[in-house]
């Protein structure tokens, strides 16, 4: 009698527990792409869902069939049934108050520089004007390791005010590469085996020469600032992960600003390891006693993992607008905002999917810092285009195309993009131009 009051009391508590199984893929109802961080709750579910980076929520229910209710900041919520056992695709229309793309016609550019005896190499803009890197001819002769660099000869470094009017011009050696400006408010002139440090004075130009190593320690990883906090970064083209942190000048401590990785590509970068052989793999166990670095990580350098075709450069960049500072993480596809090391907000981007047929997003981000609207870069064929992103829902909006084909080197500032451009089989020098947008 008590075996069967048992057998009788499992039966009924594995009904009451039973659990089923259920996926939930979530796509935009005009792309069929794929949706990320769309939020899920269970009626009669306390807890709620996310979905990955492939649009798919997992989760399990003591219900054959159920409902569920999803939100997105840039999609109308959705309400729809659910059944185990399937994939149940939901599509998400998007929210009316995200604005729509509008194809704004072209304005006409203008020169701001060209010359009849040299081209426009590279150019940045100075609180008083902008500064230009000119050359004569490229360097064709170029060793294997150096075919990924342009080297420029009979280079000039030319100043022009806020009118357009030259203020210096002076003759540089040769083998330049171009402007790093990306230090603060400071602007220095690379070359093949040498940085210079350009000083702008009321008497003319001076280059100081700057040590390569102290350039790459304290100089490349600095970004900007904001009030007492200098942020920087430990980035490296060649890993799948990141941070962001800033150093308090005050007492000199330094804080994490937000970790960066791109998960997916992590895993294959680790996975590497695994299909060494086992001397290689000795090898990479010694390295790792010696250096303390994963040895995981070392066999992924070892292999030449991040140089082949499968491996993808991570790309979120940080800007500083006032007293703001934006990161947009696009390995989560979230744009963070941060009053100096707190975050504050946080958005879901969706301007990475192709607006329109044939056209590509250029994974570029760009600030017009006068103006304080962010641009996202796109191409389609030899035209580029230049779409603003709304910070309210994360998409791209008023598309503009640039009036010349395959333009180099865009840049945006109060409202303008400058870019440098050579038309095809033509006489005339590479021109740097500006184009309302």
């Amino acid at each position: 009698m008590r075996l069967l009051l048992l057998i009788g009391f499992c039966i009924c508590f594995g009904h009451a527990k039973a659990q089923f199984s259920y996926e939930v893929k979530v796509v935009d109802a005009s792309t069929g792409q794929a949706i990320s961080n769309v939020s899920l709750q269970v009626d009669g579910v306390g807890r709620i869902f996310y979905s990955d980076w492939s649009g798919a929520v997992r989760f399990n229910h003591n219900a054959k069939n159920c409902r569920v209710h999803l939100r997105h900041l840039a999609y109308l919520p959705t309400t729809a049934d659910a059944k185990f056992g399937a994939v149940n695709t939901v599509q998400l229309s998007a929210s009316a108050f995200g604005l729509p793309i509008a194809e704004i016609s072209e304005s006409l550019p203008d020169t701001v520089f060209g010359s009849e005896e040299y081209h426009v190499a590279d150019y940045g803009f100075s609180p008083t004007g902008m500064y230009l890197l000119t050359y004569e001819k490229e360097q064709r002769w170029k060793r294997e390791n150096e075919s990924d660099r342009t080297l420029y000869m009979g280079c000039r470094l030319i100043v022009l005010d806020s009118l357009g009017k030259e203020q210096h011009n002076i003759k540089v050696k040769d083998d330049a590469l171009g402007f790093y400006d990306e230090y603060l408010d400071g602007v220095f002139l690379q070359f093949k085996n040498d940085i210079f440090h350009v000083h702008h004075t009321s008497h003319g130009l001076d280059l100081e020469q700057v040590d390569d190593q102290l350039f790459k320690e304290w100089i490349e990883p600095v970004i900007d600032s904001i009030g007492p906090y200098i942020c920087f970064s430990n980035y490296t083209s060649s890993f799948p992960a990141f941070e962001y942190k800033v150093l308090d000048t005050r007492d000199t401590t330094v804080h994490r600003m937000r970790a960066i990785i791109d998960k997916e590509m992590m895993v294959q970068f680790r996975s590497e390891f695994k299909w060494m052989p086992t001397r290689a793999k000795l090898d990479a166990f010694k390295l790792e006693r010696q250096t303390g670095v994963d040895k995981e990580i070392i066999a992924a350098y070892m292999t030449g993992f991040p140089e082949s075709i499968y491996f993808e450069s991570l790309y979120a960049p940080l800007f500083v607008h006032r007293d703001t500072v934006f990161i947009f993480d696009h390995s989560r596809e979230k744009l963070y905002v941060h009053k100096e090391t707190s975050v504050v907000d946080s958005l879901v981007l969706s301007y990475q999917i192709s607006p329109s047929a044939g056209m590509k997003w250029q994974k570029q981000v760009l600030l017009d810092e006068e103006e304080g609207f962010f641009y996202a870069l796109y191409s389609k064929g030899k035209d580029s285009y230049l779409a603003r992103i709304d910070l309210r829902t994360g998409r791209a909006t008023d598309r503009v195309k640039l009036h010349h084909p395959y333009p180099e080197n865009i840049r945006i500032k109060g409202g303008m993009a400058y870019f440098i451009h050579r038309p095809f089989s033509s006489v005339q020098k590479r021109f740097l131009y500006k184009q309302r947008i």
